[in-house]
């Protein structure tokens, strides 16, 4: 008898552990989500008050109002693995569209448009490349970006307003979108300095590659060190070295993105605005009206930027000399010449008789 009531608790205990076993192995599937962010990083995620703040605010705009489920994906690092990784997971989780934004994305959706054909990329501030470095927008992405040309007239514009007269532009590569930076802000130094019957100097620099941002401190340092009085720094790195130098030296900058550390120096900045530009192409997607391959530039007249003057540091050049500015932007009765003019700063210098400016290569 004992021997077989043995045999039954054993049977029980057998069951019940293989019901329990059962139990763990059918975990709830993952929630899914149609909407994608991917965030450069832990450090640059959805509050960067840069690129990727104003591109998520599009993605959940357009999410709420559709009711269409959305979510941000964190990198842990900021590499291009860990970026990748989370794109890799968001696809794995539903996702139809993957928005990114930043240089940061540049390889990492130039890859990922080529191994998901099936989704959307849309990738903001940015342009994808390929492994060489080369431009590779496919059929399935779109990349959004600004006129920078007139950002950087707008810049140059207050810069001389404000009354200095000796003056620098720090690029942090030869790409086109920094060249327009350059191009924008000799045109409005120009402008201004015509309006004021005076002559200006400008210190002209791309940075190389192999650049460290002690080697862009250091030519900071040496043309505050001649007299410059503000540069126009365009490109992360650029910004943060030649503001540090700029704290150190008593010398002014004009960034072309949100510094990423607490400065005292910074005079002003161009905040990029992707909100609406986003939110129309996810609606674009939504409406089979989706156009791939394409590098979209909207401008003043789409308010896809601004000369952000909540914090700058004016004394003379006030927020209604910068709407005034703006406005003749909006309206086209100022067209600032972007890359395409010229090869070169001083061939555009050449080009459209910036007679008053003296160019320093």
């Amino acid at each position: 008898m004992k021997k077989g009531l043995a045999l039954l608790l054993c049977a029980a205990l057998s069951i019940g552990l293989f019901s329990c076993g059962k139990g763990k192995e059918e975990k709830a599937p993952e929630r899914t989500y149609e909407l994608a962010m991917i965030t450069i990083s832990e450090s640059r995620s959805i509050d960067d008050g840069d690129c990727v703040q104003s591109a998520w605010e599009g993605l959940k705009a357009f999410a709420e109002e559709e009711e269409i489920t959305y979510k941000y994906y964190e990198p842990v690092k900021d590499t291009d693995t860990a970026r990748r990784k989370q794109i890799d997971r968001a696809a794995g989780a539903g996702a139809s569209v993957i928005v990114c934004a930043g240089t940061p994305f540049e390889k990492v959706v130039g890859e990922a448009q080529q191994d998901y054909p099936e989704l959307t990329f849309i990738l903001a501030g940015a342009v994808p490349k390929d492994e060489n470095g080369e431009t590779n927008i496919g059929s399935n992405c779109v990349s959004i970006g600004f006129r920078e040309s007139e950002a950087g007239f707008l810049a140059g514009f207050a810069a001389v307003s404000e009354g200095f007269r000796h003056l620098g532009f720090m690029g942090e590569s030869r790409q086109d979108s920094i060249k327009n930076y350059g191009y924008g802000f000799l045109q409005g130094c120009s402008a201004a300095a015509e309006a004021r019957g005076t002559y200006v100097s400008v210190h002209y620099r791309y940075g190389q590659q192999t650049d460290s941002a002690a080697v862009v401190q250091k030519y900071a340092e040496n043309w505050f060190g001649e007299g410059t009085e503000v540069i126009f720094a365009c490109g992360d790195t650029v910004v943060d070295s030649a503001a540090v130098e700029a704290d150190i030296a008593g010398g002014r900058v004009i960034a072309s993105a949100p510094p990423k550390r607490a400065v005292q120096n910074i005079l002003a900045y161009v905040e990029p605005v992707y909100t609406d530009s986003v939110r129309e192409q996810l609606a674009a997607v939504y409406t089979d009206g989706f156009e791939g391959g394409r590098i979209l530039t909207p401008g003043a007249s789409d308010d896809a930027w601004q000369l952000c003057m909540k914090e700058a540091q004016f004394s003379y050049f006030r927020q209604e000399d910068c709407e005034a500015v703006y406005r003749q932007l909006q309206d086209g009765q100022l067209k600032p010449a972007s890359a395409d003019k010229a090869k070169s700063a001083a061939g555009l210098v050449k080009e459209l008789e910036l007679w008053n400016i003296e160019l320093i290569l």
